[in-house]
């Protein structure tokens, strides 16, 4: 199984409140509309029937949310210090 793809807490809560879902083709949230349990809904990028719900992604294991991302998305270490 592939690894999944980074995805930071904004951009996951962003995608949940306005019900996106996630293209596993094309790695990116890339349509609306979707139910948090959707699945094989068409991506209009790639017109692939690869959409799921951004819950249902996390539980399939296609994204993995980051708690904490600097300003460039990179994963940041809370815990660290300087």
């Amino acid at each position: 199984m592939p690894r999944p793809t980074d995805v930071s807490k904004e951009e996951y809560e962003d995608s949940v409140e306005h019900h996106m879902g996630w293209c596993v083709t094309c790695e990116e949230f890339t349509r609306g509309m979707c139910e948090p349990d959707a699945h094989d809904y068409d991506c209009p990028n790639c017109e692939q029937n690869n959409v799921f719900g951004a819950e249902e992604a996390v539980l399939r294991e296609f994204i993995c949310v980051i708690p904490f991302a600097d300003e460039h998305g990179w994963k940041v270490d809370s815990e660290r210090k300087d």
